[in-house]
């Protein structure tokens, strides 16, 4: 790809006049760099190695020192929306085909399908990653050496790389990425039927296309897996419902009868987070249906019907650590704050004993 274009594209300044004018490839980390490569320096310490190994170009954010003249040197605000500026290139120039989902799918999809069977992501440059590795030709097969940069159409390169698409055809990502990219959302397709069994409030246990799954998945987010496995069997992808460990929604921490935070399931008291209030709503509705026995509180950091308000993090570990519940949903941005101060003061108290 010509210089001039990468400028085109990603509106970055060319802080030199260079002897080179085009690059081959992208480059993400200084260990991987070929000859003629254009390599995003995320880690400003990595450059002199990348210049060393062949680099044709530097994409930066911030100042750096400009140590070699005859290499070109692209100025950014922001590495990220560069990236994003190519992943649309690429996805509108080579036809790619994408969809977007909510972030609970996503992160499903994520989980199941491997990365060898669609490109997925949500941060641009780990998108552009994927497809600087899986649509360029190798040089070894190409005796020619046509890289993924060689964008003048119509030409041969483009068509080979297209055929090669095909056994990689699917960009799977979420609504928000979609929308940075300003690519239209996908239409939703038909969704194939899965029937539920009998489930835990914490994992499943599903019927899909006769077989019978055992997910590490809330019931809670049955149309989530419904959409995923769809997406999986109408395009023929491999997946792989094991992996799914866990994902940051609707997890239980559970604590044992001195408020340490165990890895025991069968304890009697369990702490949930909600990021925000949608969440918290659709967590409260689930728990009042599938869990009438038990006594559930609900915390928030302003009065809300039917909740116990905190009013700083102190009260609310106080709160953790002498109410009484079975199910404790909490809602706070930040969980790994709570629960990080929570193993400290577990481990403060093992210390006193």
């Amino acid at each position: 790809m010509l210089i001039s274009q990468v400028i085109a594209i990603s509106g970055s300044i060319l802080c030199n006049t260079p002897n080179i004018t085009a690059v081959e490839r992208f480059a993400f980390q200084a260990d991987k760099v070929q000859r003629g490569d254009l390599f995003f320096a995320q880690n400003k310490k990595e450059i002199p190695k990348a210049i060393k190994k062949g680099a044709f170009g530097i994409f930066f954010e911030g100042e750096v020192e400009i140590s070699d003249l005859e290499i070109a040197w692209l100025k950014t605000n922001s590495l990220q929306n560069v990236a994003a500026d190519f992943v649309r290139y690429i996805v509108i120039d080579y036809a790619i085909d994408y969809i977007g989902l909510n972030p609970v799918s996503f992160h499903i999809a994520q989980k199941i399908i491997p990365p060898s069977k669609a490109f997925i992501g949500n941060s641009p440059l780990d998108i552009l990653e994927q497809f600087s590795y899986i649509i360029a030709l190798d040089r070894d097969e190409d005796k020619k050496k046509k890289t993924l940069f060689d964008f003048s159409p119509p030409s041969m390169h483009s068509k080979l790389i297209r055929k090669r698409c095909t056994k990689i055809p699917m960009l799977i990502t979420d609504d928000c990425f979609l929308e940075k990219l300003s690519l239209t959302p996908s239409e939703s397709m038909e969704l194939v039927p899965v029937q539920l069994c009998p489930s835990s409030l914490f994992s499943s246990r599903i019927i899909f296309d006769g077989n019978v799954l055992s997910l590490m998945l809330s019931p809670l987010f049955l149309k989530n897996i419904q959409e995923v496995l769809s997406i999986c069997k109408i395009l023929k992808l491999d997946f792989k419902p094991e992996l799914i460990r866990s994902i940051p929604f609707f997890q239980p921490y559970y604590l044992d009868n001195h408020y340490n935070l165990t890895e025991e399931r069968t304890t009697s008291k369990v702490l949930i987070f909600a990021k925000d209030l949608k969440q918290f709503s659709q967590y409260q509705s689930f728990l009042e249906e599938h869990t009438k026995w038990a006594k559930k509180l609900y915390l928030t950091p302003t009065n809300k019907e039917g909740c116990i308000s905190y009013n700083n993090i102190s009260q609310l570990l106080e709160k953790i650590q002498q109410e009484f519940y079975h199910f404790m949903l909490i809602l706070h941005p930040y969980q790994e704050e709570i629960l990080k101060l929570l193993h400290q003061e577990n481990v403060q108290e093992q210390t006193l004993f």
